[in-house]
């Protein structure tokens, strides 16, 4: 009897069962959890399991496994230092990071794995200032406020976790490596396993409110713990706005507004509850409140970019407040000198009002500090376009399609110079490129038939005008083209 081959076979079996248990008993859950809880092995199978039994610790271990394995037997080392964590070879991971800050002072992977290897070996200061050094370079940069969260959570400094976390949870990114997603899962069971009055109550809010993000499921939680919260004095106002942000994500609109004006009168500094009741009045058209909420949340912190760009867009987009927008980005710049999107918004506002000489000076500042930022290239490509430096323009425009080819204005803006200098088969190209990926303006669709016309491509231009004439119907210049084009196509005709 071949004993290991049975052993197998049952281990096959029951690993077969629990999955179909675990199914039937959350299949509600699962259908809306993100495909990370769902790894094809033994261990991420045990994973899921012990995830849906509440157990997040044990789970986030389970997952380890599953990545540990999963790095030793089939991925390639796309990251080879990276790929040395998630294998738990710690010492070369930390040797391959150190080399690579040496090629290069300014890289933040290595600094982001020399912190997770800090905090999976249990030293929290160490990777407190990896992390902070990371956060130094880029302060919004999500891995980093999330792990520091975990590091300050094991040190017991329980107010500074749930300040990284509010750092981080506002944005609309999340991590891009699944260690961090797994030391915030598993610190959220280690805190959860806690006796009762040694739970940190806030915090605990904050950290399902991030799990939220890839099960639904973890919302109550939060809610549960921001009300202990409240209830125990624990940071009441940031957790009245997690309770907010979980309504609101539930759709339950009135008691996110009212949640979030409890914080405001818990706390009239929280700059970050300002903020979420702006969006939400958004929400609901109420530009009035709107306005007062976001101005309230720039004044309270002028400092943090993301309120300085939601109140300079409320000026400009919904107030049409153009100047003063510019004026207040233009204020918000000594304090952020490396801020891409400020300089860019500038550029933008500059070029509104009639100013494309110095418009053009801020959109080449954002193209120096983010050369490969397709927005930036191509922003500055149509304003120098509409000076007249085609060929500068031209370049700019290629180089934004080489960075992402679905830029529709690059290929509108490439497709005019063309078309004036009668290029007209790369002007073609470049405008059905244009609608390929999702343009839809008349006025840039009658261009394209008119280019059609010109280059005697009269089988294209009939289709092309009769789309013009299906959103302008009364388009005189489009009914009388296609009438010539579609006699023309039958004159050429064999007879």
């Amino acid at each position: 009897m071949n004993i290991p081959s049975i052993l197998n076979g049952r281990r096959r079996a029951i690993l077969a069962i629990a999955i179909v248990v675990v199914w039937i008993l959350g299949r509600d859950q699962i259908s809306q959890m993100d495909e990370r809880f769902f790894q094809p092995s033994a261990s991420g199978i045990k994973g899921l399991a012990l995830y849906m039994a509440g157990d997040y610790s044990d789970a986030a271990q389970a997952y380890r496994d599953h990545f540990q394995e999963l790095y030793r037997t089939e991925r390639s080392a796309e990251d080879p230092a990276w790929d040395a964590l998630l294998r738990k070879e710690y010492q070369t991971a930390k040797e391959l990071s150190n080399y690579e800050l040496a090629k290069d002072p300014a890289a933040i992977s290595p600094l982001l794995t020399l912190g997770q290897a800090a905090i999976d070996e249990g030293e929290w200061a160490q990777a407190l200032e990896y992390l902070n050094r990371v956060l130094q370079k880029k302060a919004d940069q999500y891995d980093a406020l999330l792990l520091s969260a975990v590091a300050y959570s094991r040190s017991g400094m329980y107010d500074k976790a749930s300040d990284s976390l509010i750092r981080a949870l506002p944005t609309d990114q999340t991590e891009d490596r699944i260690t961090s997603f797994l030391s915030t899962l598993e610190i959220t069971g280690d805190l959860n396993a806690r006796p009762k009055d040694q739970r940190p109550l806030c915090l605990l809010a904050h950290l399902y409110r991030y799990l939220r993000i890839f099960d639904s499921s973890n919302g109550p939680l939060a809610i549960a713990y921001a009300k202990k919260a409240i209830a125990s004095g624990d940071r009441p106002d940031d957790a009245y706005v997690t309770m907010g942000v979980v309504y609101h994500k539930e759709r339950k609109r009135e008691k996110a507004i009212s949640a979030m004006l409890k914080a405001i009168e818990a706390n009239p500094r929280n700059a970050d509850a300002h903020e979420w009741a702006g969006q939400f009045y958004s929400d609901r058209g109420d530009i009035a409140n709107e306005y007062r909420m976001e101005k309230a949340a720039y004044e309270i912190n002028s400092e943090n970019p993301e309120y300085v760009s939601r109140y300079g867009y409320v000026l400009a987009e919904k107030l049409g407040d153009y100047q003063q927008a510019l004026d207040l980005a233009k204020k918000s710049l000594p304090a952020q000198p490396n801020n891409v999107a400020l300089y860019r918004r500038i550029g933008y506002l500059d070029s509104f009002l009639g100013n494309p000489e110095e418009a053009a000076e801020y959109y080449r500042k954002a193209v120096s500090l983010e050369p490969e930022n397709a927005s930036n290239t191509e922003g500055l490509g149509l304003i120098l376009s509409g000076l007249g430096k085609t060929d500068e323009a031209a370049a700019l425009f290629r180089k934004t399609l080489s960075l992402d080819p679905s830029r529709t204005r690059a290929h509108i803006g490439l497709g005019h110079i063309y078309y004036n200098n009668r290029q007209l088969q790369e002007a073609i190209r470049e405008f059905e490129g244009a609608f390929r990926y999702g343009e839809n303006d008349v006025g840039q669709l009658e261009t394209l038939c008119s280019i059609y016309i010109m280059a005697s491509e009269l089988e294209k231009s009939v289709p092309c005008l009769e789309k013009v004439l299906q959103a302008k119907p009364d388009d005189l210049w489009a009914q009388h083209a296609l009438a010539k084009a579609r006699m023309n196509i039958i004159a050429k005709r064999p007879r």
